[in-house]
């Protein structure tokens, strides 16, 4: 029996990690082509509510909110639940 050895072993490797590098470079490629536009309206309304947000946290501030017993017990909570649980 005559077992002849694989000239080249890797050539399917390597065609797999080459359409698997250019597939990762073609999805790259598109998405720096991706916009996406506001409209001027948009833009107006997500000002007003970071404005509006930002009043609500300014207000809590001033009244003493955040210094409540249940709401640092809340936040403590949900930074615990972040570094256990990232």
């Amino acid at each position: 029996m005559d077992v002849r050895k694989i000239s080249q072993p890797q050539n399917a490797y390597d065609t797999v990690r080459v359409r698997k590098e250019k597939a990762v470079e073609e999805k790259q490629r598109r998405r720096t082509d991706d916009t996406a536009e506001l409209s001027p309206e948009a833009v107006k309304l997500f000002q007003a509510e970071e404005n509006r947000k930002i009043d609500m946290v300014t207000e809590r501030i001033q009244t003493g909110y955040y210094f409540r017993q249940e709401v640092v017990e809340k936040v403590a909570d949900e930074l615990l639940q972040q570094f256990t649980h990232p």
